[in-house]
């Protein structure tokens, strides 16, 4: 973790607009209904829609993602090409026409590579080294960057915490367990239960299972989550009141066993 977090902060350092661009398009899929990131078999982090993390993809286009790899606008020759996707507000369009062309996943950096090409993202070669130097040649004294993001033994701490509180979950009775993960969402109201799959303590699979429901039964409400009480209460056969109380008891559990955590 602490090699990686190197590596990352050296990159960031020497582009910083891609990585700023990187950064966007994961918040555009992790937070634009229709679309997700997620790691594939190799846990390399891909992009596409959402329901392709279902399986549900089309055939292999090994041959159009090779194609994009050596040309960015390969997919201009077969799709109607919007003259809005030169504009970086519009990069939902841009990763719509991307995916419906290669209809597989794309991994993140090559759809960072391709929407900087689109939209002429470029970082000039930084020296790294040269950053300890004045204009006449002289060391300055020891220069650091400051990271933003937290070191390696607070993030692995963080993701420590988030695979106890999966655990706790798993062993709430069955239906404040459904109470609590259909309606998880964060203080702007959307939905985060995908936060267990990027976080990589959960997957598809395992959180259908803890909700007791098939994997084709949890892709269905995908979409539609978090659920209202009312909708949970119908699937539960119980009243939103009980809903309620069942998420508030499990809540309160859950705070009394993370609390020394």
């Amino acid at each position: 973790m602490t090699t990686y977090n190197a590596c990352d902060c050296f990159l960031s350092r020497k582009y910083p607009q891609r990585r700023r661009l990187k950064n966007g398009l994961r918040y555009l899929l992790t937070h634009r209904e229709g679309f997700a990131l997620w790691q594939d078999e190799k846990q390399n982090f891909v992009g596409g829609f959402r329901r392709w993390q279902f399986g549900t993809s089309g055939d292999d286009s090994s041959l159009k993602i090779q194609s994009l790899h050596e040309d960015a606008r390969a997919f201009e020759r077969d799709v109607k090409v919007e003259k809005s996707w030169s504009e970086q507000k519009n990069a939902y369009e841009l990763l719509t026409a991307i995916f419906e062309w290669t209809n597989v996943p794309v991994e993140i950096d090559l759809l960072t590579s391709v929407c900087a090409d689109w939209w002429n993202v470029t970082d000039e070669t930084v020296e790294i080294d040269a950053a300890n130097t004045n204009e006449k040649g002289e060391e300055r004294p020891n220069i650091q960057l400051s990271d933003a993001r937290p070191d390696a033994f607070t993030e692995t701490e963080r993701r420590d915490y988030l695979q106890r509180l999966w655990n706790e979950i798993a062993d709430l009775p069955m239906r404040q367990r459904v109470a609590v993960l259909l309606n998880l969402k964060d203080q702007n109201g959307r939905g985060v239960v995908d936060l267990w799959l990027v976080v990589d303590v959960a997957s598809v699979e395992k959180i259908a299972a803890v909700l007791e429901m098939s994997v084709e039964a949890f892709a269905e409400l995908w979409n539609d989550l978090p659920l209202d009480d009312n909708r949970i209460a119908e699937k539960l056969n119980l009243t939103r009141q009980q809903v309620i109380n069942l998420r508030k008891s499990a809540r309160e559990r859950l705070a009394r066993r993370m609390k020394g955590f």
